[in-house]
């Protein structure tokens, strides 16, 4: 597998090839910094962000995801964390690491979106609000599933006129 950067606005067409290569029912995965949770033709994708640096949203929080098994699916609950920030700059000022880093965690923004699709790049600085999600986890893989049609993608968090607060 290709190692890339998903975002929440990747084509709909791009996450769903990446489920259908690895054959299960939904992805998780990190490492874009941005949390999201959509599904696409049934199947699940999910990114619970990044603890090591703040969501470019304007705060200072990191993201994690907490996921509990319920008989007929999964929620998903996106949380977020405060932390000892200013401590944190100080240490990565103190090992000579570059400067846009901590500075980074201290305002919650991100040195370059020059990794960003132009829809996250908007979205700098607009805070998210923890949420949470429900999966109904597809009964079995069945190639119908993946369909011929259009994929439909639904975003389940966060859902911009519920969870995101505007700067």
């Amino acid at each position: 597998m290709i190692n890339r950067f998903i975002f929440a606005s990747t084509a709909t067409a791009i996450k769903l090839e990446e489920i259908r290569k690895t054959e299960v029912d939904g992805i998780m995965g990190g490492h874009c910094g941005l949390p999201f949770t959509q599904v696409i033709n049934r199947r699940l994708w999910h990114n619970a962000g990044a603890i090591g640096m703040p969501a470019n949203d304007g705060t200072r929080r990191v993201w994690f995801s907490l996921l509990r098994a319920e008989a007929d699916g999964v929620v998903i609950e996106h949380r977020s964390l405060d932390y000892d920030y200013a401590t944190a700059a100080a240490e990565i000022r103190g090992a000579r690491l570059p400067e846009e880093y901590a500075a980074s965690l201290e305002t919650g923004l991100w040195p370059t979106c020059d990794a960003l699709p132009l829809k996250e790049v908007h979205e700098r600085g607009v805070a998210l609000e923890p949420g949470s999600a429900f999966w109904s986890r597809p009964l079995q893989l069945e190639g119908a599933s993946f369909g011929e049609r259009s994929p439909v993608c639904t975003q389940l968090w966060p859902r911009s006129h519920c969870d995101t607060v505007p700067k």
